[in-house]
C-alpha cells in the first residue's frame, strides 16, 4: 500500500466535514497510510485558549493534537497540527511578507519537516496540497507525485492577504499536478498552466444513502413544510435573504442547522425560522431526509463564484430538490439545482421546489446526479494521476474506477 502526506486546511475532528476529509477517509479505506498535517494552529491564536467557552474547546482539540505530537485515528491515520510562529495573515503587519509566505514550514515548532521524516514519511508516494500555508512542503518532501488541489479563491477570503496569490502562483509552478473544484478557478489559472484538471467537490453518496432516517427532535414540534440549510453561516450567507423568504411563506418552515458567526437577531424573531445550533456529522442525514427543500442562500460575491458547494451534493444525496442562489460554478456543473437571480426569482424557485416535492422524477435527478459524484469516485481520480492502483474495497458503480 502507498504512504500519502495531506497538507491540509481543515482539521480531521471540525464539525464541518469537508473535502479533504472526506479524501482521507477514503485513502485510509482502501489500505494507504496517510500522515494527515491540519491547518497550522499558530502562537497568536493560542489567546483563543482563553475565550469563550466554544471558542476555546475548538483550540483546545487542535492545540491537543500539537501537544500529543499528533493523534493516530485509526491504523492508517496520522493526524499532526503544526505550531506556525509567523501564519499568514491580513491581520499582522508581518503576516503578508516573503519571510511568512515562503518559510512558513520552516518556521514551525517543532521543525515540521523534521516530524515529518521522523514519522517514516520523508519520502511518500503521493504528497497532496490544498492548504498553500504549508505549499514549502513541496521543497521539503520527496515524494514520487506532488498534487496541488485548490478549492477556494483564497485571496477573496478577508483575513487573507493578496500577496497570497505570489505562493499559489509558485505552488502551481512546483506541483506535477494541479487540480481545482471550480470551473472559474480553472479559467484563472489556464494562463500560467494549461494542464489544470478540474475535479469538483463530492459527497459520501453511501453514508448519507444508508443513514439513518429518524425523524430529528426539533422537527417533532414543526409542522408543515420544511426547507433547510445546513454549513456555515458567514459573511457569504444571505440573512436578508432568508428573511424575504420567510416573510414571503408564512406558512412554510425555514430550519437553519449550524453556528452563526454572523448577526442572525432579525431571524431568532420570526415564527418560522427554527435555528437548531451545530449537529454531528452522523446526524446530519436526519435533517435532510425528513425536509422538503435544500436551500444555499449565499451572497454573490467573488469568493462564491468560485465555490464547489458540498452541501448541493449531500442534499441531493438524499433525494432532496435545492434551489440556489446562481454563481458561475454553479451554473457549469449542470445539476439539477435550481438557481435564482434575485430574491423575488429565489421565492418563485422556492414555490416550484415545493410544488413539486411529489415530483419522483425530480427527486431521483437529484438522486442521480449524488451518486455519479461520489468521494469514492474522486480519490480513485486522484490515485490514478498519481499512478497508484490499488482499488477500493467495495468499488463504486461508475465504471471508471474499476
Amino acid at each position: 500500500m502507498a504512504k500519502i502526506v495531506m497538507a491540509t486546511h481543515n482539521h480531521y475532528e471540525q464539525i464541518y466535514k469537508v473535502g479533504d476529509r472526506h479524501l482521507v477517509d477514503a485513502f485510509t479505506k482502501m489500505g494507504h497510510d496517510v500522515l494527515y498535517i491540519s491547518g497550522p494552529f499558530n502562537i497568536f491564536r493560542m489567546r483563543h485558549l482563553f475565550q469563550q467557552r466554544e471558542l476555546r474547546a475548538k483550540h483546545m482539540n487542535i492545540f491537543k493534537v500539537w501537544m500529543k505530537g499528533g493523534i493516530h485515528h485509526n491504523d492508517r491515520l496520522l493526524e499532526y497540527c503544526p505550531l506556525s510562529l509567523l501564519p499568514i495573515s491580513n491581520r499582522l503587519p508581518f503576516g503578508k511578507s516573503k519571510l511568512a509566505l515562503f518559510k512558513n514550514t520552516t518556521l514551525t515548532f517543532p521543525s515540521l519537516s523534521k516530524y515529518i521524516h521522523k514519522r517514516g514519511f520523508g519520502k511518500p508516494d503521493l504528497l497532496l496540497v490544498s492548504q498553500l500555508q504549508l505549499a514549502e512542503l513541496f521543497d521539503c518532501v520527496d515524494a514520487k507525485v506532488k498534487i496541488l488541489r485548490l478549492t477556494d479563491e483564497i485571496a477573496k477570503f478577508e483575513s487573507v492577504p493578496d500577496e497570497i496569490l505570489l505562493l499559489e502562483r509558485w505552488a502551481v509552478e512546483k506541483a506535477d499536478h494541479v487540480l481545482v473544484t471550480s470551473k472559474p478557478l480553472q479559467e484563472r489559472l489556464a494562463g500560467s498552466r494549461k494542464d489544470v484538471k478540474y475535479l469538483p467537490n463530492a459527497v459520501d453518496y453511501d453514508f448519507y444513502h444508508s443513514a439513518d432516517r429518524t425523524v430529528p427532535p426539533e422537527y417533532m414540534r414543526i409542522k408543515g413544510l420544511k426547507v433547510v440549510y445546513i454549513g456555515a453561516m458567514e459573511y457569504w450567507f444571505d440573512v436578508g435573504m432568508v428573511k424575504f423568504l420567510a416573510d414571503s411563506n408564512p406558512k412554510v418552515n425555514f430550519i437553519l442547522v449550524g453556528n452563526p458567526q454572523i448577526d442572525v437577531s432579525e431571524l431568532q424573531s420570526m415564527k418560522n425560522v427554527y435555528l437548531t445550533g451545530p449537529k454531528p456529522y452522523v446526524e446530519l442525514p436526519r435533517y435532510l431526509w425528513n425536509a422538503d427543500v435544500g436551500i444555499i442562500p449565499f451572497k454573490r460575491l467573488p469568493l462564491v463564484e468560485a465555490v464547489s458547494p458540498l452541501k448541493l451534493y449531500e442534499y441531493m444525496a438524499c433525494r432532496l430538490p435545492v434551489v440556489s442562489t446562481r454563481w458561475k460554478e454553479l451554473e457549469r456543473i449542470d445539476s439539477p439545482a435550481l438557481l435564482a437571480d434575485t430574491y423575488e426569482d429565489y421565492a418563485e424557485k422556492l414555490a416550484c421546489a415545493l410544488a413539486t416535492e411529489q415530483n419522483e422524477n425530480l427527486k431521483n435527478l437529484c438522486q442521480d446526479f449524488a451518486k455519479n459524484n461520489s468521494w469514492e469516485r474522486r480519490s480513485q481520480q486522484i490515485l490514478r494521476l498519481a499512478d497508484l492502483k490499488s482499488v477500493p474495497q467495495h468499488p463504486c458503480s461508475c465504471g471508471e474506477c474499476r
